[in-house]
């Protein structure tokens, strides 16, 4: 009797053909493949606990880290952790890498907060930048900004008494932190500190627009482009297709948040990269709403022809100049205005039932 497969979810996995060694887990840990080395070790778990050792929970931890499913991310650090605290073992600050960034991915922050306090009292390991930054980014996340403000106090205090420099990511997310608390010269403060770089001016712009100032956002972005002017000059990239410009997330950022320079900022961008999708899309809603019709249309049409569907509130906005023969063909404002005050034409009036009887006596058409 036939019977229909199980769907997916209920499959069993295929069991491994050999009993597993350390030796294949080395192997498969050489050839970089993270679920052969997953199942070996959860085998190994099994029948042969104690010939792991710690640098094979690491390995492990770190091939974790490039798992794409999230419940399965969950799983696997779960059972690593409860293993190595069941083996007495002691965690390595790689591990404690691995884990956070794993709990980090998952929006996980009480997770975060107990492998924090475990670090320092359990296992007694000094937390490091990509720790703090970790948690930085999960009271981020969770908008809890005075937790954001205390954990970049201590890191302050480790970078000084390491003598190490701050990492350009963590200034980053200060200052989003300090522009949503309010604190504009504090963002001024962090902005000065920073090495001048293209992310750096992305930072300061987005702070400056969540501070809504937009004397500061002009100043920063004329500030970007002489930077920009500079590196072309000093490299002689000035006619090169691979001249410094300004990201393009900085320039959707401005494009959003000044509307009326929509249109010269897109043609700066497509200028000097492949503007994407999202933003080709600002540009038609921009042209739509200064009735550029016939360069909106263009701009639809070349978004189609790279394949790429645009959204439903684009394409309602565009069903009527897309269905028309011509884009000139789509009345203006002033247009519909100048018809309505145009007299109304007066309706056609049928001929009478009599007319139509005694017209129809005459009709020498023959009805086969």
């Amino acid at each position: 009797m036939l019977t229909k497969p199980l769907p997916v979810k209920f499959r069993t996995r295929k069991p491994l053909q050999f009993t597993p060694k350390r030796t294949d887990l080395l192997n498969s840990f050489r050839l970089e493949r993270p679920k052969q080395s997953w199942k070996i070790f959860s085998e190994l778990l099994k029948r042969q606990p104690f010939s792991l050792k710690q640098d094979d929970y690491t390995k492990m931890l770190q091939f974790m880290t490039l798992m794409v499913d999230p419940t399965m991310q969950k799983y696997q650090a779960d059972v690593l952790l409860k293993s190595m605290r069941q083996q007495a073992l002691r965690l390595d600050i790689r591990d404690y890498h691995s884990l956070f960034r794993i709990y980090l991915n998952l929006n996980d922050t009480q997770k975060l907060e107990q492998l924090y306090v475990e670090m320092r009292e359990l296992d007694q390991r000094k937390p490091d930048p990509i720790i703090y930054n970790c948690l930085m980014m999960a009271y981020l996340e969770q908008e809890e900004y005075q937790k954001v403000i205390d954990t970049w106090h201590h890191m302050e205090q480790y970078l000084e008494q390491n003598n190490l420099d701050m990492h350009i990511a963590v200034k980053e997310a200060l200052l989003q932190v300090l522009a949503a608390l309010g604190e504009k010269q504090k963002c001024i403060e962090v902005f000065e500190q920073m090495d001048q770089t293209l992310t750096s001016f992305d930072a300061v712009i987005r702070a400056m627009i969540t501070l809504n100032d937009s004397k500061q956002v002009d100043a920063y972005w004329n500030a970007l482009l002489d930077y920009c002017q500079q590196i072309n000059k000093q490299f002689g990239l000035e006619n090169s297709k691979r001249k410094c410009h300004p990201s393009p997330i900085t320039f959707e950022r401005m494009m959003r948040y000044q509307p009326h320079l929509t249109i010269r900022l897109y043609e700066m961008l497509d200028q000097v990269s492949l503007p994407e999708p999202h933003v080709v899309e600002l540009y038609i809603h921009r042209l739509l709403d200064l009735e550029e019709f016939q360069k909106s249309l263009q701009a639809f049409e070349q978004l189609k022809k790279r394949g790429i569907l645009p959204t439903v509130a684009l394409n309602e906005r565009m069903g009527d100049q897309v269905l028309k023969p011509h884009p000139l063909a789509i009345p203006t404002r002033k247009q519909m205005e100048l018809d309505r005050q145009l007299p109304v034409p007066k309706p056609i009036q049928r001929p009478s039932i009599e007319l139509r009887t005694t017209l129809s006596q005459y009709d020498t058409r023959v009805v086969l």
